[in-house]
């Protein structure tokens, strides 16, 4: 039974894996130069939007603001999921109060 516990606490555990979710921060506006309309079509392509969408965007981006996301791959930010160190904090949290609870609370003498 205290077998079975562990394992299902450990199950418990895998949808807490970190997961990334990236957004490109591309404001609709004029488009820009050539190549880095391309660099930055590109660049959405390999973000996983559709090839329309993409060109979309980037016809709508000023020559200031393709230079921008072509030139600086800093654009591209984390916008949900948690850190590795994080998981690995809340792993271990749950890992205390699971030890605590198997050794200590579920041992306490029961009411009958």
């Amino acid at each position: 039974m205290k077998v079975a516990g562990l394992i299902l606490a450990f199950l418990s555990l895998v949808p807490t894996l970190p997961q990334r979710a990236f957004a490109d921060v591309v404001p609709p506006r004029r488009a820009g130069t050539e190549t880095e309309a391309v660099q930055v079509r590109n660049r959405l392509l390999a973000l996983g939007v559709g090839t329309g969408t993409a060109e979309a965007r980037v016809s709508s981006l000023t020559a200031r603001e393709l230079e921008f996301f072509a030139g600086d791959r800093g654009g591209v930010q984390v916008v949900s999921g948690i850190q590795f160190v994080e998981a690995l904090g809340g792993i271990f949290i749950l890992g205390l109060v699971t030890f605590f609870y198997f050794g200590y609370v579920s041992r306490w003498p029961r009411e009958s």
